[in-house]
């Protein structure tokens, strides 16, 4: 039996602070939950093999970008070379869902248009949300991207979420 090729896949989450991008990638990574808050400091980067068949690996590099906008200059140099992105927002905090469109606006400057996905985390908190499900889907529609509802602490969506980016950045290698 021949060795599976490989594709490799640099990937960026972004938005603002404490919007659950670290628990996200854990989740994912690890099957981990943490509820434990520190401050991402510059960028932590994660690797993640997907087999998507006999003879194919997916290898995403998943950066943890630092959610601070005052460090812009920083938030560049992480973004360079990437091949998608998933922004993210804090549905118990509107102004997190409000930031999303200039979080992309930023990212889109420096690598262009690049498969996204928007995603509203804290389903576990839904009681708390500010931000219906109705206006986040129409609001990722107006962006042109696909919206999904999250929570790192329950797992709800994350997989999924992880694994349509996946299959955008295949698409896109074909």
């Amino acid at each position: 039996m021949s060795e599976a090729k490989t594709i490799t896949k640099k990937i960026c989450l972004i938005g603002d602070g404490a919007v659950g991008k670290t628990s996200l990638i854990s989740r994912f990574v690890h099957n981990r939950y943490d509820d434990k808050y520190i401050q991402t400091i510059g960028t932590k980067v994660s690797r993640k093999n997907i087999r998507i068949s006999d003879d194919l690996v997916l290898i995403l590099l998943i950066y943890d970008v630092l959610g601070q906008k005052r460090v812009q200059p920083l938030h560049d140099r992480y973004y360079l070379g990437s091949s998608g992105v998933i922004v993210v927002c804090d549905i118990t905090r509107r102004p997190t869902v409000e930031h999303v469109e200039s979080w992309l606006k930023s990212f889109y400057s420096v690598v262009g248009y690049v498969p996204t996905i928007c995603l509203a985390n804290k389903t576990d908190l839904m009681g708390s949300a500010q931000v219906t499900k109705e206006s986040y889907k129409m609001a990722t529609e107006r962006l042109g991207c696909p919206g999904m509802f999250t929570s790192a602490k329950t797992g709800e969506n994350v997989e999924k979420a992880f694994s349509l980016l996946a299959e955008k950045l295949l698409d896109n290698s074909r």
